[in-house]
């Protein structure tokens, strides 16, 4: 009897470990992963969501019918993707876009002496891109006029939110 103690004692102080490896073959499976994130401090042009599984395989922006990315103020509420407006010490301002009637510069950025620059986006920032000047929206006059310093503002001062799933290979 004091053989078979001291026996089970040293079986259990010195147990059989046995390794078993299963290869999963069912490789076109694929499971779903639910997020719901929201970032208070960065602005949706700012983000990305890319996913890469185990195999390697990657998926680049993340935007689809199962997962939405929207604009939030930094107290969480949902910013309209066709909003243009600018929240400021709770008042709310919106912008009326003005026709040109007269050229406009593009501030040096122009490639021939006859070319006006009356929009910010299409005209004045498409040439500084096309000659490869850096620039910053505020210097320009299009810029302020069309509401896109305030846009840029009302981006920086925003959030986003990640809801929906992904899905993913096993």
């Amino acid at each position: 009897m004091i053989l078979l103690i001291i026996s089970e004692v040293g079986r259990y102080w010195k147990p059989q470990v046995t390794t078993h490896l299963v290869v999963d073959y069912n490789r076109e499976e694929s499971f779903e992963i639910y997020l719901d994130i929201t970032f208070p401090h960065i602005g949706c042009g700012a983000l990305g969501l890319d996913t890469m599984d185990a195999t390697g395989d990657s998926q680049l922006e993340v935007v689809n019918s199962k997962l939405s990315k929207f604009r939030v103020f930094q107290n969480g509420s949902q910013v309209l993707w066709n909003q243009s407006i600018v929240e400021k010490d709770g008042k709310v301002h919106s912008f009326v876009l003005e026709e040109a009637t007269n050229c406009k510069s593009c501030y040096g950025a122009q490639i021939s002496t006859d070319q006006c620059c009356n929009t910010c986006e299409e005209e004045v920032l498409l040439a500084y891109e096309w000659i490869g000047w850096s620039y910053q929206v505020e210097q320009f006059e299009q810029c302020h006029m069309e509401g896109v310093v305030q846009w840029v503002q009302s981006v920086l001062s925003q959030g986003c939110h990640f809801q929906g799933t992904i899905e993913v290979a096993k």
